[in-house]
C-alpha cells in the first residue's frame, strides 16, 4: 500500500500572504509546493493539496479533506517576513512548527528530518518550534498524523530571500522538503536523471548501424537487402551524422568528395554558411575525432594542403560524397 501525504501550499486566491516589493508568498509557495508533490508522486506517495494555481480549497476545507484522507504524513509549505517587527529586513532562515497533540514527538522528528535536508542546501535553521497562533495549531493537531508547519524563509530579507528567489531554487527547497518527508516514511530516495528515469542509473541504449550513405539509393539497397534476411529496418534522414573512425562510411583524409551541401568557416560553427564551392570536388584534408565537432571534415582543393589560402572550410558527412 503506497504511502500519503497531505500538502497545504499556503494561501489562495485573493490573499498572496506576505508580500515584500513585488514578491508575493503564495508564488512562492506554489513553486515549491509543486515540486514537492512532483518528488513524492515520483516515488509513489499518494498526495492531496488544497491548490496547483493561486485558486483553491479554503484552509479549513483542506485539513477537513487531510483528516479523512488518514494520510502518514502532512506538511505545510510557507514562507516568512518580519515585517513590522524588530527583525524586519534582518531575521533569515527556515523554521518549522511541530504539532502539541499526541503526534508531538514524531511530529518534531519530521520536522527535524525536513530541517536537515533544509540545511544542506545552505539555509540556516531557526529551529523547531511551537506555533503561537493558537488557531494554526488547532489545524495542524486535527490531522492523525505527523505533520510539519514550514516556513522556508524570510522574503524581506534580501540575503536570505537570495536562496530562494529564482524557481530553480525554489524547486530545490521542495525536493529537500520531500527528500526529508521520504525519510521519514522510509522510502529510499531515487535519483532522477536527465531522461526522467528515477533507478538511480541512467537509461542506456545501444545501436546496432549497418550504414551510412551520402545517396539514398544505396540506403534503400541496404534496407532491402536487409529485409529479406528477415530483419526489422528503417532509415534515418539526418543532416548531423558524425562518423567514427572505425565506421565503415568514415572518409579518411586523402579522399576525393563531392560537396553536396553548404559548409561552415569552423568545426564548431552552429549552422552551415553557403559556398561556391556546393556542387564542386574537393578533399579530405583532416578528420577531426573530437566528438563535440559539428562538422568533423576540413576540405581543401588539394589533397594535402591545410592552409587557410588553399582550404575550403569544414563539412559534415551528410554535406560529401566520395567520388
Amino acid at each position: 500500500m503506497s504511502k500519503k501525504v497531505c500538502i497545504e501550499i499556503g494561501h489562495i486566491k485573493p490573499d498572496p500572504g506576505a508580500v515584500s516589493g513585488n514578491i508575493r508568498e503564495c508564488d512562492i509557495n506554489l513553486a515549491v509546493g509543486l515540486e514537492l508533490k512532483r518528488q513524492l508522486e515520483r516515488h509513489d506517495v499518494e498526495t492531496l493539496v488544497n491548490r496547483t494555481e493561486w485558486e483553491g480549497i479554503t484552509l479549513a476545507d483542506y485539513f477537513k479533506k487531510a483528516a479523512a484522507m488518514k494520510p502518514d504524513a502532512g506538511i505545510s509549505v510557507h514562507s516568512n517576513t518580519a515585517a513590522g517587527t524588530s527583525g524586519a529586513g534582518t531575521a533569515k532562515g527556515f523554521e518549522a512548527y511541530r504539532q502539541t497533540n499526541s503526534y508531538n514527538t514524531v511530529s518534531a522528528n519530521l520536522c527535524q528530518l525536513i530541517e536537515t535536508e533544509v540545511k544542506a542546501l545552505g539555509q540556516p535553521s531557526r529551529g523547531i518550534k511551537v506555533h503561537t497562533n493558537q488557531n494554526i495549531n488547532n489545524y495542524i493537531n486535527s490531522v492523525t498524523a505527523p505533520y510539519a508547519y514550514c516556513e522556508l524563509g524570510f522574503i524581506d530579507n534580501p540575503a536570505d530571500y537570495a536562496r530562494f528567489n529564482t524557481e530553480t531554487k525554489q524547486k530545490n527547497f521542495g525536493t529537500a522538503y520531500a527528500k526529508g518527508i521520504l525519510k521519514y516514511l522510509g522510502v529510499t530516495w531515487k535519483n532522477e536523471t536527465a531522461s526522467g528515469d528515477s533507478s538511480g542509473t541512467a537509461n542506456i541504449m545501444y545501436r546496432v548501424q549497418t550504414g551510412v550513405f551520402g545517396d539514398k539509393k544505396n540506403a534503400e539497397k541496404l534496407q532491402a537487402e536487409l529485409k529479406t534476411k528477415g530483419y526489422e529496418t528503417f532509415v534515418i534522414v539526418s543532416d548531423s551524422e558524425t562518423p567514427t573512425s572505425n565506421s565503415p562510411a568514415a572518409l579518411k583524409v586523402g579522399d576525393r568528395v563531392r560537396v553536396t551541401a553548404a559548409y561552415a568557416a569552423n568545426t564548431f560553427a552552429k549552422a552551415p554558411s553557403t559556398s561556391s564551392a556546393v556542387g564542386g570536388v574537393r578533399y579530405i584534408t583532416r578528420v577531426f575525432t573530437d566528438s563535440t565537432a559539428l562538422f568533423p571534415y576540413q576540405i581543401g582543393v588539394k589533397a594535402g594542403d591545410v592552409s587557410s589560402i588553399n582550404t575550403t572550410g569544414f563539412a559534415k558527412a551528410s554535406g560529401l560524397v566520395k567520388v
